[in-house]
């Protein structure tokens, strides 16, 4: 963390976010709390989580526009519209106000969303690449480790001085924010790619997501994931209820284990991501999650509370892969619509789970469903971990080499049996030049690859984010059907200076580097 706090644009990003995420958790259980407490429904407390996951679901909205403006003014303006959203909070006393707790938990999923979308991209723009994955993991553990005081703080203060204070210093929180953002040197305009119809914009970050493999598979780890995972924020008060027999303000002490846990998982989110990968890290910290959610089922305090500490370690784990994989894997100009994409995906599948949650809590005893949950989050779990990068192997024994047109050689495969139910990606064919300098294409400028070389609805690619020429540099090395496609696109210094942050079949990176030892010491 040390490294990256020497940035003063990170220091400042990360005040403003840490004091507003001490208000936001304070304020994080109360209205579910208050549910609770009005009308002594689990149903009616997990409602609010309902509500506040809603607006996930509309978030390309706010992706569309955190790419077509200034970030920086961006988040000034959605800190103060947040502090002004909770007012009516101050409002709720009774049956007849209950209704004001729905719209105020929207709000608050509405300033979630359009914050951490323009977050999202205002790292990338102000922070080099190889320290994206520690500025996430520094802000993954301080949201979370904040549960160790925020809500206890939260309710502590709602005991003695009541609802309102407890807004008044939420938003006071959100005003301080707003001035450390302010604060911020403005930073270099983002390239805009070619603009297209309004359609086409608005799905551009949900078409990157299909198009890109490692995106995808992340997509529908936390998609099958959040599926039946929002059932827990209702579970949690049965568990609490019937479970443990404690009052509903036992959730304070449950969301301080998942600091103590998320404390563990950002600190070695970092690490964890750059030996394995980011979906490595997803898969490892989603299946942390299923067992802890397995664990709820035994009516003990300490099990519960260890239980809450993996889950609070396995979220910020995959939360912080999850958000540097969106990061490193899409351009500059797109960040803000595929995280938002990202979010909505996942919110939207979250969102039929908690109101299913909310209705069947009732009905069913929620030590099956918690079986239930656990069971489908383990297998969310093998998903991301079944599409992790390859290990780079060993060189194969010898390789038949064939000259085309005497410039570029085909590597054809490995000598020996052929293992036929191998992937398509390691018995392909791949192509290599002949020598590296024969790799000239271009270093600056915009360029758009043919169809036959990416037949996503993307293909612009701009040269001055390295995201965007890593993502185009590994669909030609994969795609590329004639010498003249490498000569093209490929330029030597860049590919040896990206090569180690390529993701690239196993078998295509093993004939580049089998024949070029400038890329095998670049790795």
């Amino acid at each position: 963390m040390r490294a990256v706090l020497r940035e003063r644009g990170f220091r400042l990003i990360y005040l403003g976010m840490a004091v507003s995420l001490l208000g936001d958790a304070s304020l994080l259980l109360i209205p579910a709390i208050l549910a609770k407490k009005l009308t002594g429904s689990d149903g009616a407390a997990g409602l609010t989580l309902f509500f506040f996951t809603l607006p996930l679901c509309l978030s390309p909205l706010f992706g569309h526009v955190i790419d077509r403006v200034d970030r920086r003014r961006f988040l000034i303006a959605a800190c103060l519209l947040s502090a002004a959203a909770l007012t009516p909070l101050t409002a709720v006393s009774g049956g007849d106000t209950l209704w004001l707790l729905y719209p105020v938990s929207a709000a608050m999923g509405c300033s979630y969303a359009a914050v951490s979308g323009a977050l999202s991209g205002l790292l990338k723009s102000v922070l080099p690449e190889e320290l994206l994955a520690e500025a996430n993991g520094a802000l993954q553990t301080t949201r979370q480790g904040l549960r160790l005081v925020g809500p206890l703080l939260g309710v502590a203060v709602y005991t003695s001085s009541g609802i309102g204070a407890v807004v008044l210093f939420d938003a006071g929180t959100f005003v301080v924010a707003a001035a450390a953002f302010a604060a911020l040197p403005k930073p270099s305009p983002v390239p805009a790619a070619p603009r297209g119809r309004w359609r086409e914009e608005f799905s551009a970050g949900a078409r990157h997501l299909a198009a890109d493999p490692f995106l995808r598979r992340a997509a529908g780890a936390f998609c099958l994931m959040f599926t039946l995972a929002g059932a827990t924020e209702s579970l949690i008060f049965a568990v609490i209820d019937h479970g443990l027999g404690r009052a509903p303000e036992f959730t304070a002490l449950t969301s301080t284990a998942m600091g103590v846990g998320a404390i563990i998982g950002g600190l070695c989110g970092a690490t964890v991501i750059t030996r394995r990968g980011e979906l490595f890290a997803i898969g490892t910290g989603i299946a942390l999650y299923g067992a802890a959610v397995l664990l709820w089922t035994v009516p003990a305090e300490p099990a519960v509370l260890g239980a809450m500490t993996m889950a609070g370690a396995g979220l910020t784990l995959a939360g912080v892969a999850r958000m540097t994989l969106v990061q490193r894997r899409s351009p500059g100009h797109l960040v803000g619509r595929v995280s938002t994409a990202f979010e909505a995906m996942a919110g939207a599948a979250q969102l039929l789970s908690l109101v299913a949650g909310a209705a069947l809590v009732s009905l069913v005893d929620y030590r099956v469903l918690l079986a239930v949950v656990g069971l489908t989050i383990c297998c969310a779990a093998a998903h991301a971990l079944r599409g992790r990068t390859p290990a780079v192997r060993s060189r194969p024994k010898r390789f038949w080499y064939v000259v085309s047109r005497g410039a570029t050689t085909e590597v054809s495969g490995q000598t020996g049996g052929v293992n036929t139910r191998a992937r398509y990606a390691s018995r392909r064919t791949y192509l290599v030049p002949a020598d590296l300098s024969e790799l000239t294409g271009p270093v600056a400028g915009v360029v758009e690859l043919p169809v036959r070389l990416d037949w996503s609805e993307q293909r612009v690619y701009d040269l001055s984010d390295d995201s965007h020429v890593g993502l185009m540099y590994e669909r030609v090395i994969r795609e590329a059907s004639h010498p003249d496609d490498l000569r093209t696109y490929l330029n030597r210094e860049t590919l040896i200076r990206l090569w180690p942050r390529l993701y690239l079949p196993a078998q295509a990176r093993k004939v580049w580097e089998t024949r070029f030892r400038d890329l095998v010491r670049a790795a």
